[in-house]
């Protein structure tokens, strides 16, 4: 039984471990918004992790794999919030690209759908609307991400894309930047966590 146990990633008992609403929503409460109560457990839905999609240009497609950790979605009515939860056991020097990259394929998801049924319902007024495959006054619904390290080693990576890009300080200002959110479980001590269940597994970790 011990060997069968120790075979288990830490990576996949963290998976089930955030799919707890209550856990899912008290960590994003409480890293994002500083312990106010934004996220309810109750109004979080499972939402497919599976982001990977084909990416055309001209005469061209390439497939891109992505499946993610935990992904929950809100509702009020019309509108939506997409959260992703990934968690990270070693230092990862590209990683604001990589949650890039993700938040942009969950994006090009929502647009293939509304393209497509605004394609098939011909909902277009104008050529713009056509060229787009969007109507003038759609907007895309956003999506928050976290990354949660738990490696032993103290995090030393970029958390904006900017700092990946060798470019001079003149220069920084014009490159469009992509932040990511980090919780840092060796360095947050200072977090208070409502959730008994994170609470004592932050313990835990920060004492090992």
């Amino acid at each position: 039984m011990t060997a069968i146990r120790n075979k288990v990633k830490p990576d996949t008992v963290l998976k089930n471990f955030w799919r707890d609403n209550q856990r899912f929503a008290d960590v994003f409460n409480t890293v994002l918004f500083n312990g106010k109560q934004v996220l309810k457990p109750e109004d979080l839905k499972e939402a497919d992790t599976d982001i990977s999609s084909v990416i055309k240009f001209n005469n061209h497609a390439e497939t891109v794999q992505r499946i993610l950790d935990v992904v929950r979605k809100t509702a009020n009515g019309t509108d939506f919030i997409i959260w992703s939860l990934e968690n990270q056991e070693k230092i990862h020097y590209s990683m604001p690209l990589r949650h890039m990259i993700a938040d942009a394929l969950i994006y090009l998801k929502e647009y293939n759908e509304l393209s497509a049924k605004n394609k098939r319902e011909k909902s277009y007024s104008s050529s713009g609307e056509f060229l787009s495959g969007l109507t003038k006054t759609v907007r895309l619904h956003p999506v928050i991400g976290l990354c949660i390290y738990y490696g032993e080693e103290e995090w030393d990576s970029p958390t904006n894309l900017v700092d990946m890009i060798q470019v001079t300080e003149d220069l920084k200002p014009m490159v469009s930047d992509y932040k990511m959110n980090l919780l840092q479980i060796r360095s947050s001590e200072h977090f208070h966590f409502q959730n008994i269940d994170v609470q004592s597994w932050l313990q835990e970790s920060t004492q090992q």
